[in-house]
């Protein structure tokens, strides 16, 4: 009995092995292909079917909750139009994010987007330009911060100034080439 328990498998193929053995009833039943591949078609059908009523509840909540939406805002008073406008607007696929590159032209286009006359935009390219190398990314971070604060282009243009400069060249010998 113990060894039924701890290695079922295992009494199984010894039963099935035996040709003088005879299963029980339920066991027969259970090994019979016929009744697997039932079983397997029948899993798959409840599976389907769960998902096909998951997908009605989702939509049939969904419903529900644009009724409320709806409901509350005719109690507080809104137009049609204001409600058309409102829904409308909450179905609309959100607009794709824009990457923007820690290169000048990546910070000119945030500062466009964010209102900043030519003059300061000039200043803080210029700046940049000054630099000889691009961002790096904690910079260019630093420096999309302060644009996105409003800071003034002569604030962000003393920022980029305090940046570390790229190092210098140095020749070969290991010696800067200027030494006289």
């Amino acid at each position: 009995m113990v060894e039924i328990l701890t290695h079922p498998a295992a009494v199984l193929a010894q039963t099935a092995a035996s040709a003088d053995a005879a299963l029980s009833p339920g066991m027969q039943l259970l090994t019979h292909p016929a009744i697997f591949f039932l079983s397997v078609i029948g899993l798959g059908a409840l599976i389907a079917i769960v998902a096909i009523i998951a997908a009605h509840w989702s939509e049939v909540r969904r419903a529900e909750a644009d009724a409320v939406l709806k409901q509350d805002m005719l109690q507080r008073g809104m137009t049609a139009d204001e409600i058309e406008r409102v829904l409308r607007a909450s179905q609309a696929p959100a607009a794709p994010k824009t990457v923007v590159e820690a290169t000048p032209s990546g910070v000119a286009t945030l500062m466009a987007k964010e209102g900043y006359d030519g003059d300061n935009m000039a200043a803080v390219l210029a700046t940049l330009e000054e630099r000889g190398r691009h961002l790096t990314a904690d910079e260019f971070t630093a420096v999309r911060a302060m644009i996105k604060e409003g800071y003034d282009g002569d604030q962000i243009v003393v920022m980029v100034r305090a940046l570390p400069r790229p190092a210098a060249a140095v020749p070969e010998s290991g010696y800067p080439a200027n030494i006289g």
